[in-house]
């Protein structure tokens, strides 16, 4: 993957739940005009990630090489599942009909930030009458940690080993569970179709940030899982949440400087 120095500032969540195709295209070329702009302006220190309308699959394609070729940007953030025509007809990024859009990011060579959005609430009635259990404290993590898990198992980082997803939060719940998911498939693999181990696509295939998971045990137990050359820094610095000091933050004794300094990244993979 390419390398490119600069914060980089991605799309604000949204495009993937228009229900409107032609929409979500304009809304995207848009967005992707107005981030090239603005980030033209100080190209030694930002860079920026295109939206895509999902749910368009050939506009996607058509979208993220014009982002990345004419426009400059350095990859692209969706957000979760995309929904085709109504509310309850969801798409997630395994799908047959992104096999074009994947081939195509794959020769391009740069990221997809796979960001969190909510399960529909029809899908999770075990979440109904605990309104808490949605966003970020809990359904962000499991929805994405199972979005990631599909396009493992469906023998996209075979076909295409080069290409990079993102995940935020210390990987989704992913680098805690991972040595488990994969005991348990190989005892009952159910059809899956991937050529290697769950846990070799996250070491292979991911990068993960620290936004908004500040914990010190976690962020250890992450980098002794993947490695700490695939963790990138990041605040979720948008969130109002992360003006206030996060709790267990990541300035513990226990973090060794050695760690820190010698993989806090000079350069951003995009």
């Amino acid at each position: 993957m390419r390398h490119r120095q600069g914060r980089p500032l991605p799309p604000v969540p949204g495009i993937q739940s228009l229900h409107d195709a032609a929409q979500a295209v304009d809304w995207a070329q848009q967005l992707n005009d107005y981030a090239a702009k603005h980030v033209a302006h100080r190209p030694d220190r930002f860079v920026s990630f295109a939206a895509l309308p999902m749910q368009d699959p050939a506009a996607a394609t058509t979208e993220i090489r014009r982002a990345v070729t004419e426009l400059g940007l350095v990859g692209a953030l969706v957000n979760g599942f995309s929904q085709f025509g109504d509310e309850n007809t969801v798409v997630y990024l395994d799908d047959p009909r992104y096999a074009e859009f994947w081939s195509t990011v794959a020769e391009l060579d740069v990221p997809v930030y796979l960001h969190p959005r909510d399960p529909l609430e029809s899908t999770t009635p075990q979440y109904h009458g605990h309104p808490w259990l949605y966003g970020s404290a809990w359904a962000f993590s499991v929805e994405t940690g199972t979005h990631a898990l599909r396009l493992m198992g469906s023998g996209l980082f075979d076909r295409h080993p080069n290409l990079n997803i993102i995940l935020g939060h210390l990987g989704e719940l992913l680098p805690f569970n991972i040595w488990r998911t994969d005991h348990r498939i190989a005892v009952a693999p159910r059809g899956i179709d991937s050529q290697h181990s769950f846990g070799h696509y996250l070491r292979n295939n991911f990068y993960l940030t620290t936004s908004g998971n500040f914990r010190t045990p976690a962020l250890l137990n992450t980098i002794q899982e993947v490695g700490a050359d695939r963790l990138l820094f990041a605040a979720d610095d948008r969130s109002r949440t992360c003006a206030k000091r996060p709790i267990g933050s990541t300035d513990s004794k226990s973090t060794t400087t050695t760690t820190s300094r010698s993989h806090a990244p000079t350069h951003w993979p995009y």
